[in-house]
């Protein structure tokens, strides 16, 4: 008796009592009864921690379910407990202390174990339809858990079976009409092969006696690839299509009833004819040109109303012909996330060993020394690349600099003078606009502005001859023309003020002229109106040429120079300190790899192109850096520089990375221009992007299409090369004879 007594108090558990083999069925488990089945699983049975707590997480379960009231998700019901455990074990390592806060502890965790553990669902009293059950639950949930399960409710136990019954029925049901179709269809097979025999065998005899055979009642499928590329692109779902089709059957004088026009058809039509072109694409695509890589990231939704960053990778061929290759979720906005994406994209198109070059936005991300993913893309591809940073956003920055030396830091999100215009645009008499007059600038800086009229008149009006990406830019353009008093080539015509958010970097331009021209009908501050005076000035004296000659690979070395020393000799002090600051970080193209392009730029002299070829026989630095500093204090040094000082032999890198022919440097730059070496070297180093405005156009495509059509991540990637590939193939919407369905 002794030894028995011994044993069972070695058993017992502190505070909860002794283990017991099952929960109690005929009410719902307390904390003291979940605890003591657990001690029995882990104490005596040597479960683990988390085995033991699933185990009596699965029997509290199965007693909830028996009482008809839902409970919450598994995971957080274990966690619930072993959050439980722990508290205990807190407190029992506490035990030979006998402190007041300690006892109070004691106190106040065995009062809680008679209380119900609570596992319902958060809804449960709007889920549960019974009205007993619901207050059995409000009962169990009071102190001393009132009520008990007893007997079953025969009237609910028959109706669940008759729901049963009549559920597997129609299940029978539906498996039979499946395996009939599946017979008939074999059998229409069947019959409209035996049905060409027999029309052959009555022709030969001239019977005139009509076949009795049965015709096949499979619906004939119309979704075909030209049409799935069609429908994707104008953004029609497989609903919509339903009614488009049926129409177009019926006026095209077919029975829509004959044909495979329902949403589940189309939908499964839709998605394998997305994969076969995806794939078709891909394995088309083999370039057989060096390479460079685009990628800009964006933070978009997602079908859970979460943002993920989304991460558009194109290549670009000499060229400059762009290849959309994916846009990628991103786990993070940061260097590594961003290498690994464009690294798993080229490997799945196999185009690893053909990049040579990035084009990227200058953001901290992308240019880190040490966690850029410039850096580490290098690193992952195991070979330096040159670096095209995109001119465009450099020269974003330049303007943020130039707007906020001219109207103060930025105080949120929208402008407010811009704002303000905008709402009042209503009120302007358009035909009533007052150009820029050097009286109305500083005697400096309106010389400045005089002096160069003709020059920026005459480029804008040639580079509003030319097409542009975006209407933005021809407005800018028109504007400009506007300011210096001239007239553009189709009229003074001013468009209604656009968005004016600070990311939108032009809008900066088009609203500053805009005011300006119109300051007289626009309530403006006097400290407003000097800042307009001021930024318009530098936009029309300097930002818009070197903005539009961005694009060109061949001028961007001399024509970074050549900025730069504008920017510091710039009449208004302040606006010269701080833009040449921000442009002098970004010096990418006086690199010693890119500095060379400036041999095929026609605007450098002569006597400047013969200097650059003697300093390709200089030695260059064994890992030479991507940009160049440049000490801003000795003005006159720079002023003095040319192109020819930037160029080492490790200029001749990017010729022999675009495998283009150096031949006619054994020549004088007189005699280039008839040298066809030249002439084919030229143009392809004239198509390298060196603005990464291929990425702005992929983000801009998965804007369009990120949460229609499908919600499945891979055809959602299917369905960006189908809408890329019919916008290629169709850039206006005329109609053509020249492609044919054959699938």
């Amino acid at each position: 008796m002794a030894s028995a007594k011994a044993t069972r108090q070695q058993d017992y558990v502190w505070l909860i009592g002794f283990p017991t083999d099952e929960l109690p069925g005929n009410r719902l488990p307390s904390w003291a009864e979940v605890l003591q089945r657990y001690f029995r699983l882990h104490q005596d049975e040597k479960l683990e921690i988390r085995n033991a707590a699933t185990v009596v997480v699965h029997e509290a379960m199965c007693i909830w379910e028996k009482a008809r009231i839902p409970t919450g998700e598994e995971r957080n019901i274990i966690a619930k407990l072993e959050r439980k455990v722990e508290q205990y074990r807190s407190i029992l390592k506490g035990k030979s202390r006998r402190s007041a806060p300690q006892i109070k502890k004691e106190h106040e965790f065995q009062a809680s174990l008679m209380d119900l553990f609570d596992i319902a669902h958060i809804d449960a009293l709007q889920l549960v339809k019974i009205h007993e059950d619901r207050e059995f639950l409000m009962a169990q949930r009071e102190p001393g858990r009132r009520g008990f399960m007893v007997g079953i409710d025969k009237v609910l136990a028959a109706k669940e079976e008759r729901t049963f019954y009549r559920h597997q029925l129609a299940t029978d049901r539906m498996q039979r009409e499946v395996k009939e179709k599946s017979v008939r269809e074999e059998t229409a097979e069947l019959t409209s092969s035996s049905d060409s025999n027999a029309e052959v065998s009555d022709n030969d005899d001239n019977s005139t006696t009509p076949s009795t055979a049965k015709r096949s009642c499979r619906a004939r499928n119309v979704v075909t690839a030209n049409l799935t590329a069609a429908l994707d692109r104008t953004k029609v779902s497989d609903r919509c299509a339903v009614h488009i089709l049926s129409a177009a059957a019926c006026a095209l004088g077919h029975d829509p009833s004959q044909l495979a026009i329902n949403r589940s058809s189309i939908r499964r039509s839709r998605r394998t004819q997305r994969k076969s072109l995806a794939e078709e694409v891909q394995v088309s695509y083999s370039p057989n040109t060096s390479l460079i890589v685009h990628w800009d990231g964006k933070l978009l939704p997602d079908h859970d109303k979460q943002k993920v960053d989304r991460l558009p990778v194109i290549v670009t061929d000499p060229r400059g012909t762009p290849k959309l290759l994916g846009v990628p979720k991103l786990p993070a906005g940061t260097g590594q996330a961003t290498a690994n994406a464009v690294v798993q994209c080229l490997e799945d198109w196999k185009l690893s060993d053909k990049v040579v070059g990035m084009s990227f936005d200058t953001t901290s991300s992308n240019t880190g020394s040490a966690l850029g993913a410039c850096t580490i893309l290098e690193q992952k591809l195991g070979r330096p690349l040159l670096h095209f940073a995109c001119r465009h956003h450099i020269l974003e920055l330049v303007a943020e600099a130039a707007f906020t030396t001219c109207f103060g830091p930025s105080a949120g999100p929208d402008i407010a003078i811009f704002k303000r215009f905008q709402s009042g645009w209503n009120f302007i008499d358009q035909s009533k606009f007052e150009p820029m007059m050097p009286g109305d600038l500083d005697s400096v800086v309106g010389d400045a502005f005089l002096d160069c009229k003709e020059q920026v008149v005459s480029f804008c009006i040639q580079k509003l001859k030319s097409a542009q990406p975006r209407d933005d830019y021809c407005e800018l353009l028109e504007l400009t023309i506007i300011l210096f008093g001239e007239c553009p080539p189709r009229g003074f015509k001013f468009m209604q003020p656009g968005a004016l958010h600070r990311a939108r970097w032009m809008a900066r331009m088009i609203y500053g002229i805009k005011i300006f021209l119109f300051r007289s009908q626009f309530r403006l501050t006097a400290k407003e109106v000097s800042g307009l005076k001021r930024f318009t000035a530098f936009t029309g004296t300097l930002y818009i040429k070197a903005w539009f000659s961005a694009p060109s690979a061949i001028a961007a070395p001399a024509g970074d120079l050549t900025f730069l020393q504008e920017l510091l000799s710039y009449p208004d002090s302040d606006i010269a300190k701080a833009t040449s600051k921000k442009f002098a970080n970004h010096l990418w193209y006086l690199s010693e790899e890119l500095a060379g392009l400036a041999l095929f730029d026609e605007s450098v002299e002569l006597d400047v192109k013969r200097m650059m070829v003697a300093a390709l026989k200089e030695n260059s630095q064994d890992n030479p850096q991507p940009r160049v500093q440049v000490d801003l204090a000795a003005k006159e040094a720079i002023a003095a520089k040319t192109v020819a000082d930037f160029v080492t032999s490790a200029s001749l890198r990017t010729f022999t990375a675009f495998d283009v022919s150096v031949d006619f440097l054994e020549k004088d730059p007189s005699e280039w221009k008839d040298d066809t070496s030249f002439q084919s070297s030229q143009q392809i180093l004239r198509g390298i992007a060196t603005v990464n405005d291929f990425a702005e156009r992929g983000v801009s495509l998965i804007q369009d299409y990120n949460l229609i059509l499908t919600h499945d991540e891979q055809q959602r990637q299917y369905l960006l090369q189908v809408v890329e590939l019919h916008r290629h193939q169709h850039p206006d919407a005329k109609k053509t004879t020249t492609l044919h369905d054959t699938s």
